[in-house]
């Protein structure tokens, strides 16, 4: 999930990262939301599955159904960005990037 995290900051010019949520957190938001109980159930077997690896594939599916092939997940968010939040400046996201990275280096040489 961090690639897919790496993916969104890509499509977007700003830093997105990835937190794993513990089942039983997210079961604990999603109940919150009144949601009915089998589509929570639901949820949490995707996510587990998901945790479990089996869903770590590549398929033809969208290709056979729509003639086209699938988008990356990069290009999907940049086709949506607005519904992310929208793109920052790239100018900006640079900056912020290598200073991320000179800081991660200089703990690295710490450690």
């Amino acid at each position: 999930m961090h690639g897919v995290a790496r993916e969104y900051s890509d499509a977007l010019n700003r830093e997105v990262t990835y937190a794993d949520i513990s089942p039983e957190n997210w079961e604990r938001e999603l109940k919150k939301e009144r949601l009915p109980e089998h589509l929570t159930l639901h949820l949490l077997t995707i996510a587990e599955l998901h945790r479990t690896g089996r869903y770590d594939r590549l398929a033809d599916g969208v290709e056979r159904v729509t003639g086209r092939p699938a988008m990356s997940v990069r290009e999907f968010v940049s086709l949506h960005a607005d519904q992310f939040g929208g793109r920052r400046s790239y100018a900006l996201f640079r900056v912020v990037r290598i200073a991320d990275h000179e800081a991660r280096s200089a703990a690295d040489h710490r450690a």
